[in-house]
């Protein structure tokens, strides 16, 4: 700091204030079209990309801060998201029910998906010995983060990638 105080810095150690201004925004405001919501498969896709663009142009067309971003102001809400997600419903997930509905199969899955995840982190853990409870927790957070702004609430494969990419995207700028 002292060498911003002196005015001995070069354009790279300058310090930068990011600020949000906001505004109450309605629905309409992230959808391309009609101000009607319509029951749609994709609905909280769509919106979500939208949100990512808005806060990408934002932060200065930095879409990994974008993510963060987005990913942050989603902790913030922390149970009040799920009132506010369209069509998800809570599903009791037993293996009495899954097997009274057939979707045995889907738990399966599920298994398997936690089982690579659990993997890939054992296997983050032995090619990088400081990795501790705190980036292991971080890493577990913005999984489950990132399945909320799709509407999910399980965190699958593809959104663990997503995630593994944002956290190697962030380790690559701090070098």
């Amino acid at each position: 700091m002292d060498q911003f105080c002196n005015g001995n810095i070069d354009g790279n150690q300058v310090p930068r204030l990011h600020c949000f201004i906001h505004r109450k925004l309605v629905a309409h405001d992230f959808l391309p079209c009609s101000p009607t919501i319509e029951p749609k498969p994709n609905l909280v896709k769509e919106i979500r990309e939208s949100l990512l663009r808005h806060l990408t142009a934002v932060v200065g067309n930095d879409g990994i801060a974008a993510n963060f971003m987005l990913l942050h102001l989603l902790s913030k809400l922390g149970l009040a998201l799920k009132n506010l997600l369209p069509f998800t419903q809570c599903i009791s997930l037993t293996v009495d029910y899954l097997k009274s509905q057939h979707c045995f199969p889907c738990a399966k899955k599920g298994l398997r998906d936690q089982q690579v995840i659990e993997n890939d982190l054992v296997e983050a853990r032995q090619e990088d010995r400081t990795l501790g409870t705190q980036d292991f927790s971080r890493l577990l957070t913005m999984g489950r983060l990132m399945s909320m702004s799709f509407g999910e609430t399980s965190l699958s494969l593809e959104h663990w990638q997503m995630v593994k990419e944002l956290e190697r995207l962030r380790r690559e700028r701090l070098k």
